[in-house]
């Protein structure tokens, strides 16, 4: 999410494995939208190897981390996440949506 724009963007991924992360990050984010001065991460695992602070590296971004157990301190995505698992809900069962919000 772009904090500044507060643009979301969201890719279909089939796991959060490092280097699926990076590489869909760089070929859908980077390219569509460049480089960031700043990249804030929740302290995942995929966020936390080496090969997303070479990605980081190479692309000349800083990365700074989210507290620990505090989504709060991430609350712009969280509450992105949080809606568009709602919309994906009441498009898996079209019939119901009116009882899941």
């Amino acid at each position: 999410m772009d904090r500044f724009a507060r643009w979301p963007e969201a890719f279909q991924m089939s796991g959060v494995q490092a280097d699926l992360v990076a590489r869909t990050f760089a070929t859908h984010w980077v390219v569509r939208f460049g480089t960031s001065a700043t990249i804030t991460t929740d302290r995942g695992r995929q966020f936390e190897c080496d090969l997303f602070a070479q990605l980081s590296k190479l692309l000349g971004t800083k990365r700074i981390h989210t507290c620990a157990y505090h989504p709060q301190a991430n609350c712009m995505v969280e509450r992105f996440h949080r809606q568009l698992k709602a919309c994906l809900r009441c498009q898996r069962n079209p019939g119901k949506w009116i009882d899941m919000w």
